[in-house]
């Protein structure tokens, strides 16, 4: 094999070295571009996970500070309490102004009824 033979094959590999090379990268490149395009893909559907998540997290603190705490319910508890004895006494009031009514009208009768008695005897 002459040198030039030998020179013609170097070349010849170095092409085919070089093409194999850039279809490698070529290769590389797309892969490149499918992953990163996959990874951006992932990141979005993340974001859009993690905002639903902070909304939903939103509501529940919205939520909870709705609720009634456990010393407003027990001052809740005890006003009632206290407007229920006053309503009692209310009614124990009411009920008192009638009997003394009621009792003044039999009261009432019943000196009618003596006055009455005295004035046929």
């Amino acid at each position: 094999m002459t040198d030039r033979e030998a020179s013609q094959v170097v070349v010849t590999m170095k092409e085919y070295v070089d093409a194999l090379f850039d279809e490698k990268q070529r290769v590389f490149d797309v892969r490149c571009d499918e992953s990163q395009r996959a990874v951006d893909k992932a990141e979005k559907a993340m974001c859009d996970r993690l905002a639903g998540m902070n909304e939903f997290r939103d509501q529940l603190k919205d939520q909870a500070a709705r609720f009634i705490t456990r010393d407003e319910l027990n001052t809740v508890i005890n006003e009632v309490g206290t407007l229920r004895s006053l309503a009692d006494v209310a009614k124990g009031k009411a009920s008192q102004t009638a009997l003394l009514f009621t009792s003044a009208i039999a009261l009432a009768g019943l000196v009618i009824s003596i006055l009455n008695l005295v004035t046929r005897l």
